[in-house]
């Protein structure tokens, strides 16, 4: 199951985890702060868990020892999603208008060569760039106990694979699904 949350709208402040809410109140920046809250509400209200209750990993993967329930969260821009599933999943939403971003420079330095080759074969689609990237974020997500970061993932991602599912749930933002 996927939810979503418009970080201008929709939800309040009262189930939102205490630890959550000394976190956003840290965040730079108004709409830094609007996505973490954001992401707690759907963490409270759809989860129906106490945040402040999570172990994390050494990574910082949140988890619920002894849970079957797996979840992601992710945002961007005035996004926040959550995925739920009773396997490891991981998901990742990016606003694809940003434009102080280098794709080059990124795709570069941590695309593989048939990742860049694939951006390449699809220079026409304004789009690949967040393909590729939300793909390997919700890869990493996905997998219990990372132990690599996005730079060094040694298996070459398949774009359109079965453990792939690719969206844009709103103009502007690409969105990948990892299960």
């Amino acid at each position: 199951m996927i939810y979503f949350q418009n970080v201008h709208s929709g939800f309040t402040l009262e189930n939102i985890a205490k630890g959550r809410l000394a976190r956003a109140e840290r965040c730079k920046g108004e709409n830094s702060r609007l996505r973490s809250l954001a992401a707690g509400y759907l963490i409270a209200e759809k989860l129906k868990l106490d945040e402040d209750t999570f172990q994390y990993t050494p990574q910082g993967k949140p988890y619920l020892p002894g849970s079957s329930v797996h979840f992601s969260i992710s945002h961007s821009g005035d996004w926040a999603v959550l995925a739920v599933a009773d396997s490891p999943i991981g998901i990742d939403i990016e606003r694809t208008d940003r434009e102080n971003i280098n794709k080059n420079r990124i795709a570069a330095r941590f695309f593989t060569e048939t990742e860049r080759r694939w951006l390449a074969d699809n220079a026409n689609n304004p789009d690949a760039f967040y393909y590729v990237w939300t793909a390997r974020e919700a890869m990493v997500k996905q997998r219990p106990n990372i132990k690599y970061q996005i730079s060094n993932i040694s298996e070459q991602l398949t774009i359109g694979s079965d453990r792939l599912t690719f969206s844009v749930p709103f103009k502007g933002y690409v969105m990948c699904v990892c299960v």
